[in-house]
């Protein structure tokens, strides 16, 4: 990548003070609900963050962290505990929302996009992105910008899901298809955009090593979730994206009457446990 091209030049730093405003071009699914987040997937994301974050120092006092596609703050609680002094990135104004709820003033945040980062060259110490890569129809795009941004030497992780997902996410789809459920057309884009070959450990080390990361490295962590109760489990697959408005949109009565279908349903599967993939690499 070209570091003196006029679309990578900076913009901020990592002492900057809440930044940016919302895009109005952003597509409507970005303005996520931030709250049924909170309420549902961020137990489970709390517990992939803690898992990825073990291939980093147990220590980061005084580290410059970027936490990009933050969400409600997963990583960011991780980092802050470790000592670093974070900021945070999300395209979702609403989960943006969310995370300052949960997290002091301190905490700088910037609306914004993992393709086009308003942050300076080798600014970084420590560049994260949790689940975000994926979601994108080149990765080593959003890579190569996580590496510009992070300094010679500093630290670059990405996280995704493996090749093989557990049954609860069938499961539950089918219950919600009989409740009238149908996936959103922004969400069957974003799936029909996926690239496969970053859900295996080869390919998401190839990609690394394509965005330019030096020691690129890909671990498979299987992360156990079997002691979270199964409303907890639902919880985590209702409050998606594509999933919180559906059920917002439900009364009470069938709301209920859904929920007892799920936890039946769910009771049923095998424990919860996820595969995730882990890449590291340094700027």
């Amino acid at each position: 990548m070209d570091r003196s091209s006029p679309r990578h030049r900076a913009d901020v730093g990592l002492t900057a003070p809440d930044l940016g405003r919302p895009d109005t071009d952003l597509p409507a699914a970005d303005y996520r609900d931030g709250r049924a987040w909170a309420e549902g997937p961020q137990v489970v994301y709390d517990r992939l963050a803690t898992a990825a974050m073990r291939v980093l120092p147990h220590r980061l006092t005084g580290a410059r962290a970027l936490d990009v596609g933050a969400g409600t703050g997963s990583t960011t609680r991780e980092l802050l505990r470790r000592g670093a002094a974070v900021v945070v990135v999300d395209r979702s104004p609403a989960m943006l929302c969310e995370l300052r709820r949960q997290l002091s003033d301190s905490v700088p945040l910037v609306i914004g996009d993992i393709c086009r980062l308003g942050i300076r060259d080798d600014t970084a110490d420590v560049t994260v992105a949790a689940f975000v890569i994926n979601h994108l129809a080149d990765p080593v795009v959003g890579l190569q910008e996580l590496r510009r941004v992070t300094r010679s030497g500093g630290r670059v992780l990405a996280t995704t899901f493996g090749a093989d997902d557990h049954p609860i996410k069938a499961a539950v789809d089918e219950v919600l298809i009989r409740y009238g459920f149908e996936h959103p057309a922004w969400y069957r884009t974003i799936k029909a955009g996926e690239v496969a070959p970053i859900s295996t450990p080869a390919g998401l080390s190839a990609a690394g090593a394509q965005a330019g990361l030096r020691r690129a490295l890909v671990e498979s962590v299987a992360v156990d979730l079997s002691d979270l109760p199964v409303s907890a489990a639902i919880g985590y697959r209702l409050g998606l994206a594509h999933i919180a408005p559906f059920i917002a949109s439900l009364d009470a009565a069938v709301t209920d009457r859904l929920r007892a279908d799920l936890v039946a349903t769910v009771a049923a599967l095998p424990p919860l446990r996820l595969q995730m993939l882990v890449l590291t690499g340094r700027g």
